[in-house]
């Protein structure tokens, strides 16, 4: 059955915020669950972003031209 969350709430291992569309076994309830028509499109999960790998500070500075560098 799916249902729409009334405020955000904590279902399934994940975050469901205020009005999110998702699925449940048959006889779910919750305070924060409203059930809707079985036509209502489901929400799907959004792939979290890659993250950047670090610069070390010797490729930082490898980039610079040599008169940006601080010479010591």
């Amino acid at each position: 059955m799916k249902v729409k969350a009334i405020t955000d709430g904590f279902y399934g291992g994940a975050r469901r915020r205020a009005g999110a569309v998702f699925e449940v076994p048959a006889g779910t309830t919750g305070h924060w669950l409203e059930v809707v028509a079985d036509d209502t499109p489901v929400e799907r999960p959004r792939q979290k972003a890659k993250k950047q790998e670090p610069i070390a500070l010797s490729q930082l500075q490898a980039d610079q031209p040599v008169s940006e560098r601080e010479v010591i």
